[in-house]
């Protein structure tokens, strides 16, 4: 069984710049350095999407709006880039000045590309090999969720747990260090994060695979570390006291995503306690102001905290497929309904939502025009049984569970928007799939939102109507994001599926069509027409 530790983190950016404020990159620009000045006011930077979540705060919203609902029926495909590899395409590429980076990802090397984001013409390619005897899961999960810019540094991890900066100029590396030992079943799936010159990345692996997960940072010019922070305390360590003898040392706490940061708070900058991003947001809630962090987690539940305290302040379902239990209304703690719980080799027991949760670790987005937290959410149970015995194994799989998902609705997956203010949810838009893909917000009054079958489609952000879609061929599994080349706005959306939505999907009939996809490994990239 695994747990997770927290950290309070957090971030207050207010987006507000339009399109006909930003720069005009050319194509032939030279390189302009991402320095930290540029990082930290990245909502102004309309034109460019230079980190995973474009800014600190975490909300992926784009304040461009050349592309709006109005004209939105001429929003047609501009060019198509290939990766080179199969499926488990996660990544969300970011834009400096007229240049795009992606990342592509196979078992046997981690791949970035630098390409022209106005033309999709490649301007350099790198391959990194990957050690051919890492761990059980990173074999079943191959992924890379996207680099980080520094300067003139391009920053990913990769899946035999080192980290790597190349030159954004020519691909050719700069420093290469290495994070932890791999063969402990540890390797890098998120995009960096870039803050006051430090790279903050979390590993992934320990969840299914036991040792200790964490949180470090490294000196941006030179990788070396600065700091590590485990997800699980020691012993003696503040929390250590509920873990019994020494499973702490096996206790998981995997950090899969992303975080988000708040410039003004003197705290380290990352929560951790849920597989969601946190995002930073100043809601109103009886009159009055408060600097928050709202998040949409597996559970189903929309929490707020306030962000300088820590103090629990609402928790709102957001699902209806529940029955695993609620928060305890004044503190916020999960009290689980009894009888829910498996036991070691019995029967299994029907939970919803499914592992994979009322929401997963897909984006949710914030548009601060409409006061809308778009959650792509999904109705669906799981039927969860326990292992009749489970030893860790160095490098093996530590899971100990069984698992079939299942839907009892006709649509499993469902685009809630959802007012932070009111703290309730006020349209819906379904599929037939579970919402596994992304999500983005634009000025423009549009929400993008990818599925499983291969379509994008774009929404009214007001009312959730559907205004145009685009079938892509393959699953839509990565980033959704908006920039800016020489005035005129893109949409550009990385796709090709991801292997494990073959088992999630295998056994409900409602879904089989999914499957029948082909995965690729492809960016396709919109505008409007002439």
């Amino acid at each position: 069984m695994v747990r997770t530790a927290s950290l309070s983190l957090i971030a207050l950016l207010v987006l507000s710049s339009l399109l006909l404020a930003l720069p005009s990159p050319g194509r032939s620009a030279e390189w302009r350095d991402v320095s930290d000045a540029r990082l930290l006011n990245a909502e102004r930077d309309a034109g460019n999407w230079l980190m995973y979540n474009r800014t600190y705060a975490g909300w992926r919203f784009s304040p461009l709006d050349q592309i709006s609902a109005a004209n939105i029926k001429k929003l047609v495909p501009k060019w198509i880039f290939a990766g080179g590899t199969v499926g488990d395409q996660q990544m969300t590429p970011v834009v400096n000045d007229g240049v795009m980076f992606t990342t592509s990802t196979s078992l046997a090397f981690n791949r970035v590309h630098a390409v022209n984001a106005a033309t999709g013409e490649l301007l350099w390619k790198y391959d990194r090999r990957t050690a051919e005897d890492v761990g059980a899961l990173v074999r079943l999960i191959p992924h890379n969720r996207g680099v980080a810019l520094y300067k003139d540094k391009v920053i990913f991890g990769t899946l035999d747990a080192h980290l790597v900066a190349l030159d954004a100029k020519t691909g050719k590396p700069a420093w290469e260090t290495k994070i932890v030992d791999y063969a402990d079943g540890y390797f890098v799936s998120q995009a960096p994060q870039v803050i006051k010159g430090k790279v903050v990345v979390g590993i992934a692996g320990p969840g299914e695979m036991g040792p200790r997960g964490f949180v470090e940072a490294f000196d941006a010019d030179t990788g070396k570390s600065q700091w590590r922070w485990y997800s699980i305390p020691a012993a003696g360590e503040r929390g250590s006291e509920t873990w019994a003898a020494d499973t702490w040392k096996i206790g998981g706490g995997a950090v899969w995503h992303t975080g988000t940061y708040d410039p003004d708070l003197a705290n380290e900058p990352w929560d951790f306690d849920t597989v969601a991003e946190h995002h930073v947001i100043d809601v109103v809630r009886n009159g009055q102001t408060q600097k928050a962090v709202v998040t949409a987690n597996k559970l189903g539940y929309v929490y707020t905290l306030d962000r300088i305290t820590g103090k629990f302040l609402s928790a709102v379902p957001f699902v209806k497929s529940l029955n695993w239990g609620a928060p305890d209304p004044v503190t916020g703690k999960g009290v689980e309904t009894p009888g829910l719980r498996p036991t070691m080799g019995g029967p299994p027991v029907e939970v919803c939502p499914s592992l994979l949760g009322g929401t997963g670790w897909q984006p949710k987005v914030y548009n601060p025009r409409t006061g809308l937290l778009y959650i792509p959410s999904n109705e669906f149970c799981m039927k969860y049984g326990y292992v009749p015995d489970l030893t860790y194994k160095k490098g093996q799989l530590f899971t100990g569970n069984t698992t079939e998902h299942f839907s009892k609705t006709e649509h499993a997956g469902v685009l809630r928007a959802f007012d932070v203010n009111q703290n309730k949810v006020l349209w819906e838009w379904n599929n037939r799939t579970p919402l596994i893909s992304h999500t983005l917000a634009t000025a423009g009054d549009l929400v993008f939102q990818g599925t499983a079958e291969g379509r994008v489609v774009a929404l009214d952000a007001k009312s959730g109507q559907e205004l145009w879609s685009f079938n892509l061929g393959t699953p839509q599994s990565g980033g959704i994001i908006s920039y800016a080349v020489d005035g005129k706005q893109y949409i550009a959306v990385a796709a090709g599926g991801t292997v494990r939505s073959q088992v999630w999907f295998g056994k409900e009939p409602k879904w089989t069509h999914a499957t029948r996809l082909n995965f690729s490994d492809v960016v396709v990239v919109f505008g409007l027409s002439e």
